[in-house]
């Protein structure tokens, strides 16, 4: 059988061409021997596979991606939970994932794969309030608190609080071309003029409307428990 190669797959997909089903199938067989005995595969190459996946729309794989979740590799966790969510539209069924990739993780050393969660949530919250921000559920709610915390924890990253931020923006109903780039530093202090209060009012208000103990408990720890989680070497 003809040695495949990654990079030439996805030529062929990124131009509008389909893949074989004996390319297919060769790729899921390579990804299941590296999902289940650990791979030998280079990450890069690992990440190229997967890409191969998401682009050829082959969502019967998804329980397979899925298992790279536990990589604890950040670009692979990143590119699998994008493709996953943002690609196959299957945020609510990989929920407990991005909740607790968005609260951090020791392996996630420079905050990517926490950073992509919180975009994803973000963009999660924008479909559910379009539909009725009066029906939000309680989970959607605590979501919102928890971005909230995000953007004025002090002892979190620029960037991871910047991004948890720019989810509120994307959740209020805001346009990219509207939102700062992500390279811009705001200033992200009590009163800054960088931020939009109007909306982060908007969320506290709808975060803390009809809340309660005994409220849908968010499936990962709470804002206090988010440095010991980000420390832990358990923690997914």
């Amino acid at each position: 059988m003809k040695q495949l190669d990654p990079e030439t797959l996805l030529l062929k997909l990124n131009s509008g061409k389909g893949i074989r089903e004996d390319e297919l199938f060769q790729v899921l067989s390579l990804l299941k021997v590296a999902s289940t005995n650990g791979s030998e595969i280079p990450l890069d190459e690992l990440y190229t596979w997967i890409l191969v996946i998401g682009r050829a729309k082959h969502t019967a794989a998804a329980k397979l991606l899925e298992s790279f979740l536990s990589s604890q590799d950040p670009e692979t966790v990143s590119l699998v939970i994008q493709i996953l969510c943002e690609e196959w539209g299957n945020t609510e069924e990989h929920m407990e994932h991005l909740l607790r990739i968005a609260l951090g993780a020791a392996w996630d050393h420079d905050g990517d794969a926490q950073r992509t969660s919180l975009r994803i949530l973000g963009e999660h919250l924008r479909e559910r309030i379009k539909k009725n921000s009066k029906a939000l559920s309680a989970l959607d709610k605590q979501i919102t608190k928890m971005l909230l915390e995000i953007v004025f924890d002090t002892e979190e990253e620029r960037q991871t609080r910047q991004s948890g931020y720019y989810a509120l923006l994307r959740a209020s109903g805001k346009e990219w071309e509207t939102i700062p780039s992500e390279f811009a530093r705001l200033d992200l202090s009590e009163g800054s003029q960088d931020l939009d209060w109007q909306v982060i009012e908007q969320f506290q208000s709808l975060s803390s409307s009809s809340f309660s103990a005994a409220s849908e408990p968010l499936s990962s720890p709470p804002r206090s428990s988010r440095a010991s989680a980000r420390v832990s070497p358990g923690t997914k």
